[in-house]
């Protein structure tokens, strides 16, 4: 009985232990190439982040009638507008008449055909303040103008300038020649006759009579191009008002910005225009305290230089959108001042001998008047009356001729001015086409150094 239970008990244990089985299956057959399972797929790489992250889409312009800040990627759009745009804009417009006179000036030396060259000239500079005029309403103000409207003011304002000039120039050419003929009669007949006189006047009163046409010819001087200049501002501002409409609506302006044939980014040479056009045509807002002599020229020596640097910053700010500090326009400042001051220094010192010249006509006639029918002294009086006479005509003529030098200064203010600022425009920026991916300029340099 116990060995069977053994018996039972070794069986069992024998079929739990595998070192006790059985001998070991035949090995597998070998696999062939068509039971070789294909190789799994590669796995899908990673994108990168720039891939999951794709670029914002671009701003949006600004919305009609909004006073935007400047942005380059919507020039057309973003213009800030400004303060007294009909002021600017005829400021550009006046600038654009004197660089015409400044450039043409030269031509007059030539006889004949300079003459005719510098005529032509002259008229045709009033294509581009035309067009600054109607650019600055466009882009700055708000006035629906066409170039042809800004051009008919600028004719009409030329007009009375040219008008105004020559009438000028021939009436003091003829006082000149009258009184050069009266000095020759006076002392031809004072050669053959001592004591003979025309018409009452003594010989030796010549001189002193000119003196007092000295006088005469520079306060018309002064006053005719005071109002040469009035009557040319107000001409142009009147007329291009009645013919310039508002616009109705701000997407009525921001239509015709996107379709107007001048657009910003100014080019070199609209760059070169807009500085030289507003360092001619900036001119302080007139005062009666300008007339008065000597300390009034001081006063608007001041007055004009700092409307001239107000003006040229807020050409490179709002216009040309250059970042210049204080510093970087020192030298800019300083030319101002050297040309306004000297302007101003050159009217003072012409008013004070302007002044001496009409002492010395008063003071002759005086004298002149107290010889009348004297038959003792009449030498006394007669030297009184050539030395109050000769200083009359030194001091008068020199004040004439300082007159017409302190025009120097004015008319070299569109060359010098924007020579110290800096004539030449931004690296990249091209001269006569637009940067705006169709410059004629940049694909031409391209295909020169095969990018193209």
């Amino acid at each position: 009985m116990l060995s069977s239970h053994c018996l039972a008990a070794l069986l069992w244990v024998a079929a739990q232990s595998p070192d006790l089985e059985g001998p070991p299956p035949p090995p597998a057959p070998a696999a062939t190439s068509t039971d070789i399972a294909p190789p799994a797929p590669d796995e899908p790489v990673a994108p990168d982040a720039a891939e999951l992250d794709p670029d914002p889409p671009p701003a949006p312009p600004p919305p009609p009638g909004a006073n935007p800040t400047y942005d380059p990627e919507h020039p057309r759009r973003s213009q800030p507008r400004v303060e007294h745009p009909e002021a600017q804009g005829g400021k550009l417009a006046a600038g654009s008449i004197e660089i015409c006179d400044t450039l043409t000036a030269p031509l007059g030396l030539i006889p004949t055909v300079g003459s005719a060259m510098g005529f032509v000239l002259e008229w045709a500079c009033l294509v581009p303040g035309a067009l600054a005029m109607d650019y600055t309403q466009l882009y700055h103000g708000g006035k629906d103008g066409d170039v042809w409207e800004a051009g008919v003011a600028l004719v009409l304002a030329k007009l009375w300038r040219d008008l105004t000039r020559w009438p000028v120039v021939i009436g003091i050419g003829a006082l000149g020649l009258t009184a050069a003929a009266v000095v020759i009669a006076l002392a031809v007949t004072g050669a053959l006759v001592p004591q003979a006189n025309i018409l009452g006047v003594p010989p030796e009163y010549a001189p002193v009579a000119l003196t007092g046409i000295l006088v005469g010819s520079g306060a018309t001087f002064i006053v005719m191009r005071k109002l040469r200049k009035w009557g040319q501002a107000k001409i142009f501002d009147i007329v291009y008002g009645l013919l310039a409409d508002d616009f109705d609506s701000p997407q009525q302006q921001q239509a015709a910005q996107d379709e107007a044939w001048m657009y910003p980014p100014l080019n070199g040479a609209e760059r070169l225009w807009a500085l030289a056009a507003m360092a001619g045509g900036s001119d302080p807002d007139r005062s009666w305290w300008y007339m008065i002599p000597i300390a009034g020229r001081y006063g608007k020596a001041y007055a004009m230089s700092e409307e001239l640097k107000t003006d040229m910053r807020q050409v490179a700010r709002d216009g040309l959108h250059e970042d210049r500090d204080d510093e970087s326009l020192a030298g800019m400042d300083t030319m101002i001042d050297v040309l306004a001051y000297t302007e101003g220094s050159l009217a003072a010192l012409a008013d004070v001998l302007l002044l001496a010249g009409g002492v010395a006509f008063a003071g002759g006639s005086v004298v002149a008047a107290a010889s009348y029918g004297q038959t003792q002294n009449v030498q006394l009086y007669a030297g009184l009356l050539l030395g109050i006479g000769a200083v009359g005509v030194l001091s008068a003529g020199t004040g004439v001729v300082l007159l017409l030098a302190r025009e120097i200064p004015r008319f070299l203010r569109p060359i010098l001015v924007p020579v110290a600022y800096g004539a030449m425009p931004p690296p990249g920026t091209p001269w006569f086409f637009k940067d705006d991916g169709n410059d004629p300029e940049k694909k031409i340099d391209a295909l020169l150094d095969g990018d193209e």
